[in-house]
């Protein structure tokens, strides 16, 4: 029994890939690769805005919590008063500016504008009113 081998080379047929179309593959693979990190490092940033946000508003409720709990009489005496997040206003990212004043009798409006020590821009701003009784 006579087996022959079949040689690839030897009846012309290529087999393999190219060095272009090696160079193809590898240019659509970055592409795609880039992209995608593109939109990781895009989904971690608004991850990370969104939990500050979220600290900040938590810090603006606790704010209002604790000055709705002070006796009606002492809220004036609050008025321009600054509360930070931090143990003192280096260590903060966030300040709560206070404005009291008295809206009508027996009714006082507190504003609280909450603002980004970082870049000092104005993040939100909170309106309440309290009344004597």
């Amino acid at each position: 029994m006579n087996i022959r081998l079949r040689n690839p080379h030897r009846h012309g047929s290529q087999t393999g890939l190219s060095l272009v179309e090696i160079m193809i593959a590898v240019g659509i693979s970055t592409v795609l690769l880039m992209a995608t990190a593109a939109t990781f490092f895009g989904n971690m940033k608004a991850v990370n805005q969104a939990r500050s946000l979220t600290s900040a508003t938590i810090f603006l409720e606790t704010i209002r919590e604790d000055l709705l709990a002070q006796p009606y009489a002492n809220l004036l005496a609050l008025n321009g008063n600054s509360f930070f997040d931090g143990d003192t206003q280096g260590q903060s990212h966030y300040r709560a500016d206070l404005t009291v004043f008295q809206a009508q009798v027996g009714l006082l409006q507190l504003r609280i504008s909450l603002v980004d020590m970082n870049t000092n821009a104005e993040l939100g701003r909170l309106v309440t009113v309290r009344s004597q009784s």
